[in-house]
């Protein structure tokens, strides 16, 4: 967005959001456990289907044993990587001792994940030993925590439970089959065929186990470092967390919004908090909050001399202008702010600061919120432009991804991948130049983009600005009434304006015989002359 005739762009930044609150929510991840290597028991009759039996037994053995050691150094990483946390404390109790509350965080400090409150570690508490205490039957369900913007739930992932379940009841069933053989080697055709079923299974769930142990190891490495990985909270999960706690905010807490529904968010730029409580695993995830239903609109503003006219190197330019702007999705609210308050902000798309931002209501107008809006006569009234002298110079800027600024040069010559062209330079004028190619002028070259290029098309598009301060100074509203802002025109535009005489006059040779004279006269009448520097 720019005002180019007044010499003032808007380039949208990112969505911002003030005053952004977190919702707390515990994700409750039971842990596999460590299991013991089981022996199968072998046929010890002297008959040859009963040594092929023992020789098939050995196979399953073997593959028992390669996924118990699998499971076991899979719980061996999880524990080196996220140390037990010590919860077993009366986190309810709010006439706790400083000492006593400093001593509970150390205690879990190095567990825990992230920049973390006391407030969070607290909430976090509070949600583990609920999740320890709470009856099976309720286990799925999601919950609310009293009147704080935090809920609970278990991430109840079963895959791990019943493949340790066919494990047990194939190793039952293995069992079976030897004491059958033993029993009716006559009939071994049948018992066979039900042993080559069996370390089929066995095969399957070992399979499976594996690749359940490949996803929770990356999944476990994914969250140390920070992030989080659907291997660990699967796109469901998380999808019907963020559904629960949009109806949980428009139930109780009325007002309140929540600012991303995306689930990839959460994947890629959450903040979250994490412990381990012997096999189960807990993982707080910061939802972002806020009275504001849409984030909202970031933009760096940036002003530029705009010369009085094609053959001067005066200029008017507009000094006083904040760095930044914000205005809602619906432009009934705005604010200027300077880069010192977004240092605090996080996120990249979307930036979210927890301080608070006072906003100003669109009909009380200033010079930047006039200049976003178009409104001329408001921009005339608010915006103070100074004039500069000789200020202009041959120089190239980029206002924008495909548009470029341009001061006071001669010729344009552009090279592109399948021409290349010479056009008039300008006075003041801006240009889309495509992509992949570069700008060359008397004492300027600009090289060629590809990353940040939208303009794929071959057209060269040269456009000139007027300086509609100037105009808006000298002449009547009936004769720039079609003109705004961003209006720009394919040539030249000469104004005739009347003749400006500037007077430069060097004061000290007018105050410097005036000061010798008094001094003179003070000197007569024996009084003290004081100079200031």
């Amino acid at each position: 967005m720019h005002r180019i005739n007044y010499g003032v762009t808007f380039a949208k930044e990112a969505n911002i959001v003030f005053g952004s609150e977190n919702w707390l929510h515990t994700f409750e991840i039971p842990l596999p456990y460590k299991i013991s290597s089981v022996q199968f028991p072998k046929c010890d009759i002297v008959h040859q289907n009963c040594h092929i039996l023992n020789q098939v037994i050995s196979q399953l053995s073997a593959v028992r044993t390669g996924v118990t050691a699998n499971i076991n150094n899979t719980i061996d990483v999880i524990h080196r990587l996220v140390k037990k946390a010590d919860f077993n404390l009366d986190t309810r109790s709010q006439s706790r001792s400083k000492r006593g509350l400093f001593d509970f965080i150390g205690s879990i400090s190095r567990s825990l994940f992230g920049t973390a409150t006391v407030k969070d570690v607290q909430k976090l508490a509070r949600h583990i030993n609920i999740l320890a205490e709470r009856n099976n039957k309720f286990a799925k369900a999601m919950s609310h925590h009293d009147e704080e913007l935090s809920s609970f739930m278990t991430n109840t992932d079963s895959r791990f439970s019943n493949m340790m379940r066919g494990i047990q009841k194939n190793y039952d069933s293995i069992q079976n089959v030897s004491f059958e053989t033993a029993k009716f080697v006559a009939h071994f055709e049948d018992v066979s065929l039900k042993l080559s079923n069996l370390f089929i299974d066995q095969m399957n769930d070992s399979s499976v186990i594996t690749k359940y142990l490949e996803e929770l190891n990356i999944g476990i490495h994914e969250m140390v470092k920070g992030k989080l990985s659907p291997f660990l909270i699967s796109p469901k999960i998380l999808n019907d967390a963020i559904k629960h706690i949009k109806l949980i905010l428009s139930d109780k807490f009325k007002g309140f919004y929540l600012l991303n529904s995306d689930p990839a968010y959460y994947y890629s730029d959450c903040s979250m908090l994490f412990a381990r409580k012997h096999s189960t695993l807990y993982v707080t995830l910061k939802f972002p909050i806020s009275t504001f239903a849409f984030p909202l609109y970031l933009y760096k503003i940036t002003s530029y001399s705009v010369p009085v006219n094609v053959t001067s190197t005066h200029a008017t330019q507009i000094l006083d202008l904040s760095e930044y702007f914000v205005v809602t999705h619906n432009n009934q609210y705005y604010a200027s702010l300077s880069f010192d308050k977004l240092r605090s902000c996080s996120g990249t798309n979307t930036l979210y600061c927890s301080h608070s931002l006072p906003l100003v209501s669109a009909v009380k107008t200033n010079c930047i919120s006039s200049l976003y809006f178009n409104s001329k006569s408001d921009i005339h009234k608010q915006c103070d432009f100074r004039f500069l002298l000789n200020t202009i110079q041959p120089s190239i800027e980029q206002i924008f991804d495909n548009t470029l600024l341009v001061h006071k040069t001669n010729t344009l010559a552009f090279e592109c991948q399948n021409k290349h062209s010479i056009v008039k330079g300008c006075n003041f004028c801006f240009i889309h130049i495509p992509c992949r190619c570069s700008l060359s002028t008397d004492s300027i070259f600009v090289p060629k983009k590809i990353e940040q290029c939208q303009n794929n098309t071959d057209t060269i598009t040269v456009l000139h600005p007027v300086n509609l301060a100037l105009i808006q100074h000298f002449f009547s509203h009936e004769t720039y009434n079609s003109i705004l802002g961003d209006t720009v025109f394919t040539k030249p535009i000469n104004i005739d304006i009347p003749k400006i005489h500037i007077f430069n006059h060097t004061f000290s040779n007018i105050l410097a015989p005036q000061f010798e004279k008094n001094c003179k006269g003070n000197t007569k009448r024996t009084h003290s002359i004081y100079i200031t520097v």
